[in-house]
C-alpha cells in the first residue's frame, strides 16, 4: 500500500508481513505505472487508465486501476495498481492523493510450475534468452508497452511419439496430429498469457481488505481517525433542520495502571473488550472510533431537543464500570467523556473536537468516571488560564 506521496506503508509477500522498504527493490520498475494511475501526462500508461474506466467488472464507476506485464528485477511479472477509494459516493476522500494498492505476481517460480502441472506441459520454464534445447520450442514474452522480457520454453514431446514414428503406414497422420497438438499447446499457452489479466483481477479481490486496513483500527476493527474525520464531516454536512450532531471524546480511567501491572497484552485485551461493549450500546447509524491508545470518539446524529447523547453517555458509564476479565484477572476501570453539540458549538470539525477535548478534561478534573457537556464558560476558563500562563512566562523572562 502506497500513500499519497507514493511511499510504502504496508508490504506483504504472500501472507507474510515484510518491511515496507522491500518496495525499493521494485520502485524503479513500477514508477511509470504508478505515475500513470496518478495521471502524470508524460506516463505511457496514462491512456490505459482512461481505457479501463468503463470496464464491466468494476464494482463502481469510480474505481481507477491499471494492470500490465512488466519485467521486475529480471523476472516477468503481472503488476496491477489501483486507487483505494470509498465504496460510497457520500464519503469524501482526497482526490489526487488517494492511497494505492500495488499487487505483483511473478510469472516464474511457483506460477510456472502450477501452469505446467495444470496444462501437462513438460519442462515448461522461463528464460531471458532464446536457448531451447533439442526438441524444445519457445514463445517470446513482451510487456504491454512492447519491451522484450524473455521466453517461455517447453518440451512438446508426448508419450508414444516414438511408437507413432515407428509405424510407417500412419506416419503422415501421426505427424499431422503432433502438429495439431503443438498448435493447441501454443494456443493454450498464449491464452494463458492472456488469462494473466484475469489473474491480476483476482488479485484485486484483496482491495477490500486493503480498504479495510486503510480506514479501520487493527486491534478493535472500529473506524480509525481518518474514517472518523470523514464520518463527522459527512454528519455535519447532511444535518437536517431539527437535527443535531453530538461528538463525544472518551478516555479510559486507570488504563495506565492496567498496562503497568499486567502488561501491554492485558491492555490490548481491555481495549478490545471495551470496544465490544461500546458497539453493543448503539446502532449502525452511530459511529464509534478508536483514535489511538485508550482514546475513543463517537459521532451521533439525533433529534434536536432530545437527551439522546446524555442518555448514551449514561449507558457508557454504566457499562464501563462492570468488571473486565483480562488474561485471568478481574480488572475495574472507568471512563471519562467530553460531550459537545452541533450546531450550538459550531460546525467546524476541528473546533468541535477541540471543545469536546476541553469537556473531557473537565470531566477528568472533576473526579473522572463521568461526562461533561461543553459550555462556553469552559472555553473562557481555558483562555484565561492560557493568558495567565503567558503573562507568568513573560514576567519570569523579564524579571
Amino acid at each position: 500500500i502506497l500513500d499519497e506521496r507514493n511511499e510504502p506503508l504496508v508490504a506483504t509477500v504472500g501472507s507474510t508481513r515484510v518491511p515496507a522498504q522491500e518496495y525499493e527493490r521494485v520502485r524503479a520498475s513500477v514508477s511509470d505505472l504508478v505515475a500513470g494511475i496518478r495521471g502524470v501526462p508524460d506516463s505511457v500508461h496514462q491512456v490505459h487508465v482512461a481505457d479501463l474506466a468503463d470496464a464491466s467488472y468494476l464494482k463502481t464507476g469510480q474505481a481507477v486501476h491499471d494492470a500490465h506485464l512488466l519485467e521486475l528485477n529480471g523476472r516477468p511479472a503481472a503488476v496491477s495498481v489501483m486507487k483505494i477509494i470509498p465504496e460510497s459516493e457520500d464519503v469524501p476522500y482526497p482526490h489526487g492523493r488517494e492511497y494505492l494498492l500495488l499487487s505483483i505476481r511473478f510469472l516464474d517460480g511457483s506460477f510456472i510450475t502450477q501452469l505446467s502441472e495444470q496444462n501437462l506441459i513438460d519442462g515448461l520454464r522461463f528464460s531471458s534468452t532464446n536457448t531451447p534445447q533439442l526438441g524444445e520450442v519457445s514463445v517470446p514474452v513482451k510487456s504491454d508497452v512492447g519491451h522484450h522480457i524473455g521466453y517461455f520454453i517447453w518440451n512438446p514431446d508426448l508419450p508414444g511419439d516414438r511408437f507413432l514414428k515407428s509405424v510407417g503406414p500412419v506416419m503422415a497422420a501421426a505427424a499431422a496430429m503432433i502438429l495439431l497438438l503443438l498448435g493447441a499447446l501454443v494456443r493454450r499457452l498464449r491464452q494463458s498469457t492472456t488469462a494473466l489479466e484475469r489473474t491480476v483481477l483476482e488479485l484485486k479481490a484483496s482491495e477490500a481488505q486493503a480498504h479495510h486496513l486503510a480506514f479501520h483500527d487493527v486491534l478493535t476493527g472500529l473506524p480509525n481517525r481518518a474514517l472518523f474525520a470523514d464520518r463527522l464531516d459527512h454528519a455535519i454536512a447532511q444535518m437536517q433542520h431539527g437535527e443535531q450532531v453530538a461528538v463525544m471524546m472518551l478516555d479510559l480511567d486507570r488504563f495506565k495502571h492496567v498496562n503497568d501491572t499486567l502488561g501491554h497484552h492485558a491492555g490490548d485485551s481491555l481495549i478490545q473488550e471495551f470496544a465490544a461493549r461500546l458497539s453493543k450500546l448503539v446502532d449502525h447509524e452511530v459511529t464509534i472510533t478508536r483514535l489511538g491508545g485508550d482514546e475513543f470518539a463517537i459521532v451521533q446524529t439525533f433529534e434536536a431537543g432530545s437527551d439522546a447523547p446524555q442518555a448514551l453517555c449514561e449507558r457508557i458509564l454504566a457499562a464501563s464500570t462492570q468488571p473486565y476479565d483480562v488474561i485471568g484477572s478481574q480488572v475495574f476501570v472507568g471512563v471519562s467523556i467530553g460531550l459537545v453539540l452541533a450546531p450550538e458549538a459550531g460546525l467546524d470539525r476541528i473546533e468541535l473536537l477541540r471543545k469536546a477535548d476541553i469537556a473531557l478534561y473537565r470531566a477528568k478534573g472533576e473526579g473522572r468516571n463521568c461526562y461533561r457537556l461543553f459550555t462556553p464558560e469552559m472555553d473562557e476558563t481555558i483562555s484565561a488560564s492560557r493568558i495567565i500562563e503567558e503573562d507568568l512566562r513573560v514576567a519570569l523572562a523579564t524579571g
